[in-house]
């Protein structure tokens, strides 16, 4: 059966490729950090320590990597 849903192959592809970076956490960082330089509305990947100072992340979870690009309603996903 055919799904109604367009979406599906893509998250499909995307969850496949956080596989395949799941000790190369970096490169997802690095990819977040290009849609954000292409205007696209992506979470902070910045920390900050006791003192308030801001850490570039290093590490990130899959399911973080995908709310990067949930966030901002559907306009944000396309």
């Amino acid at each position: 059966m055919p799904s109604e849903f367009s979406w599906i192959p893509f998250y499909r592809e995307v969850a496949i490729e956080v596989l395949k970076r799941e000790t190369k956490q970096s490169e997802l960082l690095a990819l977040l950090a290009g849609a954000a330089r292409n205007g696209l509305k992506v979470i902070s990947l910045a920390d900050e320590d006791a003192a308030k100072n801001k850490i570039p992340l290093a590490e990130i979870d899959p399911f973080t990597f995908f709310a990067a690009f949930n966030r901002g309603g559907w306009e944000n996903r396309k």
